[in-house]
């Protein structure tokens, strides 16, 4: 008995160890590489939206007017900003806008330009952070594993474009993150039976729904997992719709209150403005998408094939064995020990089911990739994690093959893991544009560096090439598509200084031109040669060229 509770207490140690440790260098690596990736080009609309959304707070809330004015180097005066009501970007998440603008005004910090965008990069992450560590306290409390708590972490991490994203999409990486700690809120409930569940939800889903008005469709999911409980469990039907309620009640007044254009109460206001987020107006009219020109709402597939390209293979499959499996257990709704979780399985299915036919039925707004609806991948990666766990427990005669088969499971997730992780160093910074083992052979066809993220990576290889004299590089839109002007502002000051952003491309020396649209690898600039093109798994994301012929 002994040597049972000293080798049970060994294990309880280790599995505390195990994942403090794998946090602290998941957070470790956050602060190393949060500041490579290059400008995107919305970064200083962003900021914007959030001083817009910050000028409007402080003219209705009077005790913040005698507040000092916030010192953020990248607009001009507080009082020159556009009134929220009639801002074209009213509709975007001041949530996530608004928080990092207060840096400056602690005592002791003064950023300049660069030093401050590099921070909101750090603080997007945080937010990846802390979905991460949740993610892993649910499984762990769910599967009841820490192996498979761990393993769906890592999965959740080793998504490469997920991760990217987690340094600089302040909009989609924002809402992937609060839209699946909503998901856990709901599953902590659904574990326990625990108020704090519930909190969680009600304050996620805030933020969520404030991000991205798609948020509000976890209100359905959570209203249903309520009726479901509601049903099943006749005795507390009272609690539990006094405790839903509730829940909804508090979850509408803090998104309320974290949104600042529906504090008129003005119902033409609030209608347009859903209708805004809803419909938002594509950027451009057709992008390059299986090797032609398409409107992604004319192409009924464009989501599924985006998903099915550039998501690790051993999480699709484990996600078609999850759902698979997920079939068979529906059985056990009936057994009062296993219905609440499984619930919770199947109200995370429909989500992803349902959520992905209404995108491609009412032809929503996904262009240049799937970002728009990162939130897909909140429950698609908590189902491969349980057909990962479905795996495991399957029964099969014999104790030996039981562990042979749990052994090529293992290994096989190893050998993705340490494969995909692998990718990740290899390629970063670029490994944003991340396409799996079966899209990488069509990456070409496809549009790639969407926001030109990779212009660091260009401006920096200039200015280690160049070894002498000004670098007049080309900024202008079509290159880069505005790019490179930010990354500029995040350089350190001794690198920016030797650069001069040219707009008009006939006068700059030097251009980065970004493979958003362009088919193929090798394109071609009158009187500009390549230099360097950026290459990842043989496709071009970024090319630096050098001018042949004088400048006008």
């Amino acid at each position: 008995m002994k040597s049972s509770a000293a080798k049970k207490n060994n294990n309880r140690i280790i599995w505390t160890i195990i994942p403090i440790a794998f946090f602290l260098i998941l957070l470790g690596i956050g602060i190393i590489i949060h500041d490579d990736y290059g400008g995107y080009t919305d970064e200083l609309a962003d900021i914007e939206v959030g001083m817009v959304n910050l000028k409007y707070i402080y003219s209705k809330i009077p005790f913040l007017q005698n507040i000092s004015r916030l010192n953020i180097p990248v607009h001009g005066k507080f009082d020159s900003l556009p009134d929220l009501l009639t801002y074209k970007c009213r509709i975007y998440g001041s949530a996530a806008m608004t928080p990092t603008l207060f840096v400056n005004n602690i005592p002791g910090v003064s950023l300049d330009i660069g030093e401050y965008l590099n921070f909101r990069r750090f603080y997007i992450f945080l937010n990846f952070y802390l979905a991460a560590v949740l993610f892993y306290l649910f499984l762990k409390k769910r599967f009841r594993n820490p192996l498979i708590a761990l393993a769906g972490t890592l999965m959740l991490v080793l998504s490469p474009r997920i991760f990217a994203d987690s340094f600089y999409n302040c909009k989609d990486s924002i809402f992937f993150s609060w839209f699946l700690i909503s998901l856990l809120g709901i599953g902590f409930y659904q574990l326990d039976r625990k108020k704090y569940g519930l909190v969680l939800f009600g304050f996620a889903f805030g933020l969520a729904a404030n991000t991205r008005f798609y948020g509000f469709i976890l209100l359905p999911a959570f209203a249903g997992i309520a009726i479901f409980n509601m049903i099943t469990d006749p005795k507390n039907q009272k609690q539990i719709l006094r405790e839903s309620l509730l829940t909804c009640i508090f979850s509408f007044i803090w998104f309320f209150a974290l949104t600042p254009f529906l504090w008129e109460l003005n119902i033409e206001q609030i209608k347009g403005g859903f209708s805004m987020a809803v419909n938002q107006p594509m950027i451009g009219d057709a992008e390059l998408f299986m090797g032609r020109f398409v409107a992604p709402r004319d192409v009924w597939y464009y989501l599924p094939v985006w998903i099915g390209i550039t998501v690790p293979v051993l999480y699709l499959v484990l996600f078609v064995i999850g759902s698979v499996f997920l079939a068979f257990k529906l059985q056990l709704l009936k057994d009062s020990d296993a219905r609440f979780e499984l619930a919770f399985d199947i109200m995370n299915f429909l989500l992803f089911v349902i959520a992905l036919l209404a995108i491609v039925i009412s032809k929503g707004t996904i262009y240049h990739g799937w970002r728009h609806a990162y939130f897909l991948y909140a429950p698609f990666i908590y189902l491969s994690v349980c057909g990962l766990n479905d795996l495991i427990e399957c029964k099969i005669s014999g104790e030996t093959k039981m562990k042979i088969k749990n052994g090529i499971v293992f290994s096989l997730c190893l050998i993705s893991f340490g494969n995909t992780g692998w990718w990740m160093i290899k390629n970063h910074p670029l490994d944003f544009v991340y396409f799996n083992e079966i899209g990488k052979n069509y990456a070409e066809d496809f549009t790639r560096d969407y926001w030109g993220v990779s212009s660091k990576s260009c401006l920096l290889y200039l200015y280690n090439t160049v070894q002498v004299g000004e670098i007049r590089v080309g900024v202008n839109s079509d290159l880069t598509y505005g790019s490179a002007e930010f990354t500029l502002l995040r350089l350190p000051e001794a690198v920016r200084k030797r650069f001069t952003p040219i707009w008009q491309m006939k006068n700059a020396d030097y251009l980065c031109f970004s493979y958003k649209n362009t088919p193929g690898n090798d394109y071609q600039i009158p009187d500009f040669a390549v230099m360097k093109t950026f290459m990842v798994d043989g496709y071009a994301v970024m090319g630096v060229y050098q001018r042949v012929n004088p400048a006008e």
